[in-house]
């Protein structure tokens, strides 16, 4: 069953409930404080009759000395007896009638009162309702028994009307408040529908969907926390695509990678094999074979740095920055001087934790792509500056620069700006990816800066300085 109906007939069930529970209190409260009303009467005129009556019978008697108590009842009720609304009966203490106005089966019995004391009880008789009254009354040692009978029928009938009333009302109630209940479940529904077509919509791969706030109560909270939880699914289903994308990408570029040397390779090597060459292309397709094989070597251990950075956190201690980078520079002179180039070392004492040779590392192979986009006779500069809470590196070259739509992906693996270039100088475009990974290794970032023709400034931010 849906919630819809669950909530219509909940409350139709608290509403008709509650009507017919308040309708009831009121009716049977208002008809017993009739019925008690009437029994209080017919209580007190028992009372008044039988006291008249008695007096009576005692005047009787004394005015006649022949006369007994039961002559003198007898006197009283031929004098004429006027009760409205009433029909009595009168016994004797044998149980004989004295008198009867009307004919009645008395229902309370002698031994169920003491005398003097009235009793009232209502008794159905055929379509009619009698309040009975029953009295006892003691005249010159003779018990009398007065019976006093009222048709309350009315009380009933008045009853039994108000309850078909109430009947109505309740169906009416009920009637109006179904209108009004499927309008008001409708209502605070609906928001809880588009919540659940979102989802679906979400379900079916539309992660921008986002549900309608439109109140400020809990299914407004609830709309606005799937809000959030949408955001979260979509940054992270993102994530996943990036890693998927970035992975495929890998792959693709590893087989181009490990593609272009092998065929070269396979085919030097088939024409060793197949013929007879002079001694001066069998050197050079040796030449050619083995060179390729060093780059090949290299990729190789290069990946396989990064995959173990990527599984494995190295072990942490104190390293002092400036001795870093003063090894840097002394093995990164012989490659310099090659070009003609120099490398300007202005680097402040820190210390921070860190595992010294990833670091060495990191700071050579970024001097070493300065290197390589600058021109000969160039200066490459390596600065150090300790910050508040980290340690920062700067290495510029002014260089060929970098295409701004590439700075964004030049710590991809395989990645590189200048395929041609990067091969010929025995790359394999691997480089600024470990360098990214030991930076973050070291709660830091990796930035880089760039202008094509003036050239490009990388920003190393290191974290845990002592």
């Amino acid at each position: 069953m849906r919630l819809t109906f669950k909530l219509i007939l909940a409350t139709l069930l608290i509403v008709a409930l509650s009507v017919s529970l308040c309708a009831t209190v009121l009716l049977s409260g208002s008809f017993q404080s009739e019925l008690d009303a009437q029994y209080e009467s017919a209580m007190q005129e028992s009372a008044l009759f039988c006291a008249s009556m008695g007096s009576m019978a005692v005047q009787f008697m004394n005015a006649d000395f022949r006369a007994d108590a039961r002559d003198g009842v007898e006197a009283f009720l031929k004098n004429g007896v006027h009760l409205k609304n009433y029909a009595y009966q009168i016994l004797d203490g044998e149980g004989n009638v004295l008198a009867a106005s009307k004919q009645f089966t008395p229902q309370i019995t002698a031994e169920e009162v003491d005398t003097g004391h009235v009793v009232a009880h209502v008794f159905r008789q055929g379509p009619r309702y009698v309040m009975e009254t029953y009295q006892q009354l003691l005249v010159d040692d003779q018990t009398f028994t007065v019976y006093l009978f009222r048709d309350v029928t009315g009380i009933f009938e008045t009853r039994n009307q108000n309850l078909h009333i109430s009947y109505l009302a309740i169906f009416g109630a009920l009637a109006v408040s179904t209108v009004v209940i499927v309008l008001v479940s409708l209502y605070f529904v609906s928001p809880i529908r588009r919540l659940s077509r979102t989802t679906r919509q979400m379900a079916q791969g539309q992660y921008s969907r986002r549900a309608l706030v439109t109140s400020h109560d809990e299914l407004g909270e609830l709309a606005v926390d799937f809000n959030r939880m949408a955001d979260t699914v979509e940054q992270q289903i993102s994530q996943l695509e990036d890693a998927a994308r970035h992975q495929r990408d890998f792959t693709a570029s590893f087989a181009h990678e490990i593609k272009t040397p092998l065929t070269s390779v396979i085919g030097y090597a088939d024409t060793m094999r197949s013929r007879e060459l002079p001694r001066e292309q069998q050197l050079r397709a040796a030449n050619y074979i083995f060179s390729e094989g060093k780059r090949m070597e290299a990729m190789s251990l290069a990946l396989l740095d990064l995959f173990s950075l990527e599984r494995a956190t190295p072990e942490l201690k104190p390293v002092k920055l400036d001795q870093v980078a003063a090894a840097v520079a002394e093995s990164s002179r012989f490659r310099l001087r090659e070009k003609h180039m120099q490398l300007q070392l202005d680097v402040e004492p820190a210390e921070i934790q860190g595992e010294p040779t990833l670091l060495h590392n990191l700071l050579y192979n970024l001097v070493d792509n300065a290197r390589k986009a600058s021109a000969d006779g160039a200066v490459v500069e390596l600065v150090g500056r300790r910050m508040e809470q980290n340690y920062c590196f700067q290495i510029r070259d002014h260089g060929r620069g970098i295409p701004k739509e590439s700075l964004v992906r030049l710590t991809e693996p395989f990645y590189m700006v200048d395929k041609s270039r990067a091969r010929a100088e025995g790359g394999a475009g691997l480089g600024l990816s470990i360098a990214k990974r030991i930076v973050e290794v070291h709660s830091g970032r990796l930035l880089f800066e760039s202008t094509e023709g003036q050239g490009t400034t990388v920003t190393v931010e290191l974290g845990g300085v002592l």
